[in-house]
């Protein structure tokens, strides 16, 4: 069995070759079988959306995880917990 840490330095390759495989290879499939190739408006439309889909990989992968921005609304988050009957983002009951 591959290690975890090993495992995780393939998920990036891994969804970039999936991301590849399923969109490219149906554009140069569709030249050569039944239902023909798409036509230049169908073209643009696909890759304007693929380009979309990169782009957004592209934020998720490098985006930090842990980073709060900056001005961020904690007291609206303190208000819905409150109101819900949920802890505080320090950990204290808001009731």
């Amino acid at each position: 069995m591959i290690p975890f840490s090993s495992a995780t330095h393939l998920a990036l390759p891994a969804v970039i070759s999936l991301i590849a495989f399923l969109a490219y290879t149906p554009q140069y499939l569709f030249r050569y079988i039944e239902p023909g190739a798409l036509d230049q408006k169908q073209s643009w439309i696909f890759n304007l959306l693929l380009f979309c889909t990169w782009v957004c990989y592209a934020r998720a992968c490098f985006t930090d995880p842990g980073h709060v921005p900056r001005g961020w609304p904690a007291n609206d988050i303190n208000e819905t917990l409150r109101n819900s009957g949920g802890m505080g983002i320090d950990g204290n009951n808001l009731r």
